[in-house]
């Protein structure tokens, strides 16, 4: 095991710290848990004697992977990257997991393992250790404490996850991930309600896309009653062995948020569970613990996107609209692109307004922006800067491209509407983003003096002052 600290030599720092290593060594030989330590790559390195005798490994015996070699409760062999070691050292908190251990000789025992990442003085992982409990012998009491303190580990390291998260389709992801690895399931559903109907919105576990369409039907009757009942359905399938679906145990939990259903987890087992009562509040606090986060995630995304869009019509704000064009142009000035914008403000719109009510308008407004959206590329922008005033975003688009798209939006207003734009190109980037805004402005301006329902072209040498005479000009006509 190393010098003993008899040899080491007190006058040397290098003695000092060997002295120090091998105190460690001794330390750790001689605790009476096993304990096994692995390199950065999840290769054994040590084992202290209790490990060694756990696993039936022989003092003077090489140590290799086949020392604690571990297998799934079913015996399984354990998939790549859900090993405890795999999880420590990618940084994942320490769980303790049910597995089976096969020693030397080949005999199979229950153990429970936790393992944690080690680093070096510099705080730099260098590899992870494991403890390992055997679980042969013990009471039936001492099980259920090992299990409540497992569990309570489990849902506060969930908990934690699940609070910093503001997507509901990585909070899913989490979910069943943990109830994969804590269970022991082959596989875990998590259905969620798309137009009226349960459908399955995320799945973790051993099912390849050809098993699917079956996984689905075979659970869908038990899900939908569970959703229905707001309570958890459990469903043994005896005659499913074949090829195509290897599910025996159903267990259907549904998701409950604010007294109501939301959606149901479902978890799968390949072979029956001897003692439901461990799953049931395990899987009852996941359950609980799913719809709050999905739903907390769900309404923290819409309302993200309801602060990025135009409550009326639904198309992007100015917000959007201004980070959109300073990213667009710093793609113009690397030389990749051309840039063209369209402004576009509706026709006599107060007119119409004072003549057929405000909710007239409105529809109006909507009508247009469902009109204009046929006539844009995916990669186009529409956004409304306010009142009855839209703007058009056209990346990799010259002039005479973005002439052609003004026009087709000009003639595609609803209800014998009318419209003028105004266009304007970037292809050198050596225009802000405020210049841009302000030579389209200005050449909107020109087409409403020219007389309306007509496009016209500005070019970025035109300034400011020209724009704030057409918006004069303009606030003059309105009030004539």
């Amino acid at each position: 095991m190393g010098a003993s600290p008899s040899d080491a030599n007190f006058g040397c720092e290098d003695a000092a710290e060997l002295d120090e290593a091998a105190l460690n060594r001794a330390l750790v030989e001689a605790i009476d848990q096993p304990i096994v330590t692995c390199d950065s790559t999840g290769r054994v390195v040590t084992m202290n004697a209790a490990a060694r005798q756990l696993c039936g490994v022989g003092e003077d015996a090489e140590i290799d992977e086949a020392s604690v070699r571990m297998l799934e409760l079913d015996e399984r062999t354990i998939a790549p990257g859900t090993h405890p070691v795999d999880r420590a050292l990618a940084g994942e908190a320490t769980i303790a997991k049910r597995l089976m251990l096969v020693a030397a000789d080949g005999s199979v025992r229950p153990v429970q393992v936790n393992a944690a990442r080690l680093h070096d003085a510099a705080g730099e992982p260098i590899g992870a250790a494991m403890t390992i409990w055997s679980c042969e012998g013990e009471s039936a009491a001492e099980r259920r404490l090992v299990n409540f303190a497992s569990d309570i580990e489990i849902l506060t390291e969930v908990s934690r996850l699940l609070s910093e998260l503001h997507d509901p389709d990585e909070a899913a992801g989490i979910v069943c991930m943990v109830a994969t690895g804590s269970t022991g399931a082959i596989a875990v559903l998590l259905w969620g309600i798309s137009s009226g109907e349960l459908e399955i919105e995320r799945h973790e576990g051993a099912i390849e896309p050809a098993e699917m369409p079956a996984v689905t039907a075979l659970t869908r009757a038990g899900a939908l009653r569970s959703f229905t009942q707001t309570s958890a359905v459990i469903e043994c399938h005896e005659r499913l062995g074949g090829a195509a679906v290897r599910y025996a145990l159903a267990w259907h939990e549904p998701l409950i948020s604010g007294g109501k259903p939301t959606g149901v987890l479902t978890i799968l087992w390949p072979s029956f569970l001897e003692d439901l009562e461990r799953p049931r509040s395990l899987i009852g606090l996941l359950g609980h613990h799913a719809a709050t986060a999905i739903e907390r995630a769900d309404l923290l995304r819409r309302l993200n996107e309801a602060a990025r869009t135009d409550a009326l019509t639904g198309v992007a704000n100015r917000r959007v609209w201004q980070e959109s064009l300073d990213r667009e142009l710093s793609r113009v000035r690397r030389g990749t692109q051309p840039l063209s914008l369209v402004l576009i403000d509706l026709d006599h719109f107060k007119g119409y307004n004072d003549r057929f009510g405000h909710p007239a308008g409105d529809r109006l407004l909507c009508e247009t922006v469902d009109a204009w959206a046929t006539q844009l590329r995916t990669a186009d922008l529409l956004a409304r800067m306010g009142g009855e005033e839209f703007a058009v975003m056209l990346p990799d688009c010259d002039l005479d491209g973005a002439l052609a798209v003004a026009e087709r939006l000009r003639t595609s207003m609803p209800s014998g509407q009318t419209c003028s734009l105004g266009v304007v190109t970037a292809s050198d980037g050596r225009a802000t983003a405020s210049e841009l805004y302000s030579a389209a402005d200005t050449a909107l301006y020109r087409a409403k003096r020219d007389g309306r329902n007509r496009v016209a072209v500005a070019g970025l040498g035109e300034g400011l002052a020209s724009a704030h005479a057409a918006d004069a000009l303009e606030a003059v006509e309105r009030l004539v």
